[in-house]
């Protein structure tokens, strides 16, 4: 190999990502070409474990104190060589706001050491795209550089930064219920003090404009050796404006939800599927008689209390709607009380998050007690039952009254009756016939006196 072939192969450099347990999360190709280990054997391994470390202990201990760190050190290739290479460590966050690392390898020459000014950019190369802003204060807390991510987040730029100190008044920092932040409590003048790292740490931090942006704050201490004090303090933060920000809706929606759910008087129920697990309102479980934490967050729960002769006609539904039948779930059932009897229950729901092949994996809903309802609807049936029959009972005197209706031939002499077939009959007889009434024999006041003066 020509020197200029050797010196561009002596220095390789490979970066990937591991989580707060150690655990390789990525390994690109440059990883897998200085160290001959494919990702399929890499990803998901513990970092010491899988490449081996033959580094001073002591300057791995601000790694596994996941602090910033750069130290030499030999890695273990496949074919079991050892591979000089300098390490640099930096912790950060990804978009969710979990804590990960950025591992950068530099492989080193054995012939001679890599070009100092070449690894430094490439460091500073690492920090300038981290989505973090990253500052570096002096042990005097004055501010030394900073990253772009952090000149966008502040709103300022590095020069107006530079030299200024956390107890400066113009940062208008506040603690999250919106009280003054201190200065000497900022977490790069308490891991001065300490020599701790300080992690977590929400703060608002008013812009120049005057917006206040909020962000989360880890500090740790930088020292030039691992039994150095610190000279210096790496501050890493992320903007969390606009999670503040939705976080604060969601609570407001939420609180309306309950308020609307607690107006209605109905109980509320939220339902893992795939686990199994149901959350109950307390007015799910007081409509029951129960108090919130005397039944289990489960489906049981519900199938336990359900009435078993209604059980069939809930599931159809649930597993019309499940299937995309129907656009919501809607059910009346009867659920056993805690004092014996049954309560008759609306049950109204939808599913509210699928799977990617459409799978149902959550529902929520609400139950309503129609035990009142259902009462009065029942009453209602008698009542209209009663009312057929005497309907029934009038229309079959109607019918009888009917049947004495139009002209009646009447003997005028003896007061007999011509029947329908023609025949006379004595007035009592037919009248026997056509109605329910029945004839008694008497002499009215008239006839009494004529007979008896």
């Amino acid at each position: 190999m020509i020197p200029s072939e050797r010196s561009a192969a002596s220095l390789v450099s490979a970066q990937f990502r591991i989580d707060r347990n150690f655990t390789v999360r990525t390994w690109p190709d440059r990883a897998e070409a200085m160290l001959g280990w494919p990702a399929a054997e890499v990803v998901g391994r513990e970092l010491f474990a899988c490449l081996g470390d033959r580094g001073e202990l002591d300057a791995r201990e601000p790694l596994r104190a996941w602090q910033p760190v750069r130290f030499l050190s030999t890695k273990r290739h496949r074919d079991g060589s050892l591979v000089p290479v300098l390490v640099v460590f930096e912790p950060e966050h990804d978009e969710h706001g979990k804590e990960q690392g950025v591992v950068i390898l530099e492989r080193l020459d054995p012939l001679g050491e890599a070009p100092a000014a070449e690894i430094e950019a490439r460091y500073q190369s690492v920090v300038a795209s981290m989505q973090e802003g990253v500052v570096v204060q002096g042990r005097d807390g004055s501010i030394l550089g900073c990253n772009s991510a952090a000149e966008l987040i502040l709103g300022l730029t590095a020069d107006q930064m530079r030299g200024r100190t956390s107890i400066d008044p113009r940062w208008r920092t506040v603690y999250e219920d919106g009280s003054p932040f201190p200065g000497e409590q900022h977490p790069a003048m308490v891991v001065m003090r300490t020599g701790q790292p300080v992690l977590g740490v929400v703060m608002g931090v008013h812009r120049p404009e005057g917006e206040l942006a909020w962000i989360r704050i880890n500090a740790r201490p930088v020292r030039l050796t691992p039994t150095a004090p610190q000279h210096a303090v790496v501050v890493t933060f992320l903007d969390i404006t606009e999670e503040r920000r939705l976080l604060a809706e969601l609570r407001h929606r939420s609180e309306q939800l309950a308020l609307v759910i607690e107006g209605a008087n109905d109980g509320f129920w939220d339902w893992d599927i795939p686990s199994g697990r149901v959350d109950y309102s307390a007015r799910w479980a007081e409509m029951l008689g129960y108090d919130h934490g005397e039944l289990a967050a489960d489906l049981s729960t519900w199938e336990r209390l359900t009435h078993a002769d209604d059980m069939p006609a809930a599931k159809a539904a649930l597993q019309a709607h499940f299937a995309g039948d129907t656009p919501f779930y809607e059910c009346e059932f009867r659920m056993r009380h805690k004092r014996g009897d049954w309560v008759w229950i609306l049950d109204r729901g939808k599913v509210v998050v699928r799977s990617a092949d459409g799978r149902p994996q959550r529902a929520t809903g609400t139950h309503t007690d129609i035990t009142a309802r259902r009462a009065t609807e029942e009453r209602m049936r008698v009542v209209a039952v009663a009312n057929e029959k005497l309907v029934e009972e009038l229309r079959e005197a109607l019918d009888k009254v009917k049947a004495l209706s139009g002209l009646l031939p009447v003997c005028a002499w003896c007061k007999s009756v011509r029947n329908d077939r023609g025949y006379w009959q004595r007035i009592e007889e037919y009248l026997s016939e056509h109605t329910d009434a029945r004839m008694t024999h008497g002499l009215c006041p008239t006839c009494s006196g004529r007979l008896a003066p």
